[in-house]
């Protein structure tokens, strides 16, 4: 009973003096981390990452834009930024407030102030790996870092994936014309030009059986039936490969035919264009002039409008061998030792006088 008259006395006190009776509670704006109001929160730093492009391109250049903001009231100094690089790109060449050791890169470090309410950018260049698969997820991890006492630092993480992309190029090389018992030799280039591996690349070329028949490939080639299929494999960017295919023709082919020939190019890779995926050559059958006589393939062609050719000369007649100024001259002869013509004999009327 004392108890009770004693509360009721209280309560009779409280509204007589016009007070209402609320519960405690915190003021909406006073601060929830235990400080006293109005003093400073000092630099508060927070880290986030973009990459472009996004999705990344597989064997292309990318760009990763780290940026920090000090959400803070006092400046952060000797602000800090580590960023872990995935293993399936490399750094590319970095500004001049980074550095790399391996797949880490440190930008900022000492002399790197964020003024509370500002934020500063890093950009990071990196080379995703040519031969990753299509649809490959890149982990790329980044933290901050401040000198400053109190300062809070953050963290991020982002995930971007890569797609494949490559533009693989083939052109077709043969001759403008074939007699019609001749033979006709195709080159092929096939070459990627990137900037992604170019997988599962297969090479065809159909033929005519009607005009040609196939005699050789290369062996990397399959040339049974009317079309040749030369399985490539892979391309690496910039790699070529050259194949052969060599075609006779049939000798009932009539003279003033057209001989065509194309050749296609799959991948398994996803292409920037498919328009340099096919080449196409024309042959001409010609005839051959009979009348022309066989010539050695070992000669050397002569032009028809030099003038021809006259006599050699005669050799000359070889001259009497000088004396040598050292050697001495034989002397002349006497002309007393020289012999002289016999005398006539005189007629003693044996023998009959001529005349």
């Amino acid at each position: 009973m004392v108890g009770a008259a004693f509360a009721a006395c209280l309560l009779s006190i409280g509204v007589a003096d016009g007070a209402t009776a609320t519960s405690a509670q915190q003021h909406p704006d006073a601060p929830r981390d235990g400080r006293v109001e109005g003093s400073a929160r000092g630099p508060q730093l927070d880290i986030a990452k973009t990459v472009n492009p996004n999705p990344m391109t597989v064997g292309a250049e990318a760009e990763y834009v780290i940026t920090v903001t000090n959400s803070g009231d006092t400046d952060a100094a000797d602000v800090v930024v580590t960023d872990q690089l995935d293993s399936a790109v490399q750094p590319g060449d970095l500004p001049a407030d980074c550095s790399a050791d391996g797949r880490t890169v440190t930008c900022g470090g000492e002399g790197t102030t964020v003024p509370a309410g500002e934020s500063v950018r890093f950009t990071v260049p990196v080379t995703t790996s040519s031969d990753l698969a299509d649809g490959t997820n890149i982990v790329n991890s980044a933290t901050v870092d401040s000198a400053t006492p109190g300062a809070s630092g953050d963290s991020t993480r982002l995930v971007a994936q890569a797609r494949t992309l490559t533009n693989v190029v083939i052109t077709k090389d043969g001759p403008a014309t074939v007699s019609p018992d001749g033979t006709v030799t195709y080159t092929l280039t096939t070459t990627n030009q990137g900037p992604s591996d170019a997988v599962d690349v297969t090479l065809q070329d159909a033929t005519n059986g009607q005009l040609t028949t196939i005699e050789s490939a290369s062996s990397v080639c399959d040339s049974g039936g009317l079309t040749v299929t030369c399985p490539l494999g892979t391309l690496e960017p910039g790699q070529s490969e050259v194949v052969t295919i060599m075609l006779s023709v049939t000798p009932d082919v009539p003279v003033g035919t057209v001989i065509p020939n194309c050749a296609e190019m799959y991948t398994g890779t996803r292409q920037t264009t498919t328009e340099d995926d096919r080449s196409c050559v024309e042959t001409n059958v010609t005839p051959t002039d009979p009348t022309d006589p066989p010539t050695d393939p070992t000669d050397p062609p002569t032009d028809p409008t030099d003038p021809p050719t006259g006599p050699t000369e005669p050799p000359t007649e070889p001259t009497e061998p000088t004396d040598h100024p050292d050697e001495p001259k034989p002397p002349k002869p006497d002309p007393g030792d020289l012999p002289t013509a016999p005398e006539p004999t005189p007629n003693d009327g044996h023998l009959p006088v001529t005349g």
